[in-house]
């Protein structure tokens, strides 16, 4: 099967409707390579069937450690006690091509 071209925020997206979850990105683009994420650490955010809010950092799965070391480096310290305190959901969501399954693969970790 051919691999479909789809970025691991776009797998998210997909992932999280799939879940009944009502999401949209909140990163933003400051020219043609920079992003700033919601936050510091946050690109996608999100309410679920029950009213609780749910924020993604989405890459791929070989950067999921990077992305965590992010999101817990002493700069986003207020943020993330912020996001915790509001009782959001935070999630780091790996994305990876699995040849054998033909479809891609999530790993995802919880960082509530």
């Amino acid at each position: 099967m051919k691999r479909p071209r789809k970025s691991p925020t776009q797998l998210s997206l997909e992932h999280l409707a799939s879940q009944g979850v009502r999401a949209d990105i909140v990163e933003r683009r400051c020219g043609a390579f920079v992003t700033k994420d919601l936050f510091g650490f946050i690109d996608i955010l999100g309410v679920d069937q029950l009213g609780k809010t749910i924020a993604v950092q989405t890459t791929t799965a070989g950067h999921m450690a990077n992305r965590i070391a992010k999101i817990e480096h002493p700069d986003n310290h207020a943020a993330l006690v912020d996001v915790r305190r509001a009782g959001w959901r935070l999630y780091v969501h790996g994305w990876r091509w699995s040849k054998r399954k033909g479809k891609h693969v999530l790993r995802e970790r919880d960082l509530s």
